[in-house]
Order: structure tokens, then C-alpha cells, then sequence
């Protein structure tokens, strides 16, 4: 299990290899390329503060972001991985919804495919399947490029609910029911300030997605 509830909270460190990424984009980067060292440098330091996990990203998902191609995602998420497995010792999540992102990663020492996209991408649902690797569900409203013009909810908490209940048994459609699942609400993007309070107020109530199957 790569993380335990019983464990309580814990931290995954964001690794974003994009040059446009909401809050770091750009600072691994050099001459459009991975820049190793600043990779490594960042990563040693996330595991001094504390962190469990590292998420490794090469997909900008942030508000406008534009699309990227597999091939470039490609590029800059495999060689993070490589020299992060090699150089350290803590669990590594690949946070893309790509396909081949998905089946690549899997060679390597990936522990967990996070996609924000919940395996909706063309091929992403059969690619994760054939990995065997957990995986975590998450909920956004539209895409990248249109998320934050005009977000709208008639009930935030049912409608997420309802999401994540019907993309986990999509899901377990392909997957063996042994699988972990991790299932998220993505409120850092999308959602106005109204929008986040409100649900926030009533987030307790994801557990009952523990009880849904």
C-alpha cells in the first residue's frame, strides 16, 4: 500500500516539469529541457520536509494551460522519473492522463497513477489496467481551457459525489477490485472562492464513498 489511511494525513510532494505549471512552472526547466539537477535539488529537499510521495507532472493543468502533445509529455515526465527511482528511495506518483505517459511510466519505478482527468482520455482506463498500478481519480469540470469561465454547480457536493461514484465504477469495470483507489476533488483550479466554501464545508461527506461499493 503505498499510503495508508491509517497513517493519517500525508504529504506528496509536486514535482512539475512544465515551463508553465500555476506556481512553479518553469523553475525545472532550462532551454526547454529538464533541468536534472534542479530535479534532484528539489526533491532532496521535499524529503527533508517531509514528504511521502512526489507527484511527477509534464502536463500543465493549470488554468488556460494549452495542450501538449504525448510525445513532449513523454520527454519531460520519463526522465524525472528515471533519475528520481534511481537517486531515491520514496514512492513516486506519475500525474498525467495520457496513455502512453501511463504505459511508459509503468516501466519504470512508478507506485501510482494520479489523473485529474479520472481515466476519461481515449486509451487511459485500458492503459492503467494493463499497469496493475493504484490509481487516484479526480474530479475537474470541463478542461484546462475553459474551467474558469463561468464554473457552475447546482449542488457542489452531489454532483462531485456523484462523479467520483460513477468514474470508480467505470473503473472497477476494468480494474481487479484489489486495486487502491484514491479519489480527489481538485479545488485549487477550477473552483471561484464561493464555490471552494461551499464545499469545503460539507467535504466530510466524501467518505461516504468508502460505503458506495
Amino acid at each position: 500500500m503505498i499510503l495508508d489511511k491509517n497513517r493519517g494525513p500525508q504529504i506528496m510532494g509536486v514535482v512539475n516539469v512544465t515551463p508553465d505549471s500555476f506556481s512553479d512552472g518553469g523553475n525545472l526547466m532550462r532551454e526547454s529541457r529538464i533541468n536534472i539537477d534542479s530535479v534532484l535539488r528539489l526533491v532532496s529537499q521535499m524529503i527533508e520536509d517531509g514528504a511521502d510521495i512526489v507527484d511527477i507532472g509534464g502536463e500543465s493543468t493549470r488554468p488556460g494551460a494549452k495542450t501538449i502533445s504525448e510525445q513532449e509529455e513523454l520527454e519531460r515526465v520519463l526522465p524525472a522519473i528515471e533519475v528520481i527511482s534511481k537517486e531515491f528511495g520514496i514512492p513516486i506518483s506519475v500525474d498525467t492522463s495520457s496513455p502512453s505517459v501511463i504505459t511508459e511510466a509503468a516501466k519504470y519505478s512508478v507506485d501510482l497513477i494520479n489523473d485529474v482527468r479520472a481515466l476519461q482520455r481515449e486509451g487511459a482506463l485500458i492503459a492503467a489496467a494493463r499497469t496493475g498500478l493504484p490509481v487516484c481519480l479526480m474530479h475537474m469540470q470541463n478542461q484546462p481551457q475553459n474551467m474558469q469561465k463561468h464554473p457552475k454547480y447546482t449542488n457542489i457536493e452531489e454532483e462531485i459525489l456523484e462523479f467520483l461514484i460513477n468514474r470508480k465504477r467505470r473503473v472497477l469495470r476494468h480494474l481487479s477490485r484489489q486495486k487502491r483507489f484514491y479519489l480527489i476533488q481538485d479545488l485549487d483550479l477550477e473552483k471561484i472562492y464561493s464555490i471552494i466554501s461551499s464545499f469545503l464545508e460539507r467535504f466530510q461527506n466524501l467518505y461516504r464513498l468508502d460505503n458506495q461499493f
